[in-house]
């Protein structure tokens, strides 16, 4: 009964989340199946190679380019219509390419840990945007 427990909550796990065996840290690897990338978590070196391939990763839900030291976010990123989350955490940041605004399903944007003084306005008019993590960003002055 145990095992038949545990069968089901791993198996509810993957597709509650809808990744299952679809999470890729390589564009090489996801380019080979650009289709059915729903997760991806860039080695900091495979992130110049991004802008070229981001047309092709029309399913992509969670993007992770974190601990970069990127002072800029790669073009393309607004190509991503499928995106619900992006996670730059660890970075150096200042700003956000505006065409992250187009990102209708971005509904967590993770900016932990950069260096933002403002953020645009536009972020109000992402719809779906329901969590942002602004922590450790300390030149932000929210008030």
């Amino acid at each position: 009964m145990r095992i038949a427990i545990l069968i089901f909550i791993l198996f509810f796990q993957s597709s509650l989340f809808g990744q299952g065996d679809r999470r890729f840290t390589s564009l090489e690897e996801a380019s080979q199946q650009p289709g059915e990338v729903k997760w991806l978590d860039l080695d900091c070196e495979d992130i110049p190679l991004l802008p070229e391939k981001a047309d092709q990763l029309i399913n992509l839900e969670s993007l992770y380019l974190t601990d970069c030291k990127l002072q800029q976010l790669p073009d393309g990123l607004g190509e991503l219509e499928s995106l619900g989350l992006l996670n730059v955490q660890d970075n150096k940041l200042k700003t956000l390419p505006t065409d992250i605004a187009n990102l209708e399903q971005l509904s967590v944007l993770n900016l932990r840990n950069n260096d933002f003084e403002e953020l645009p306005e536009w972020l109000s008019e992402l719809s779906n945007l329901r969590e942002i993590d602004l922590s450790g960003n300390e030149p932000l002055d929210i008030d």
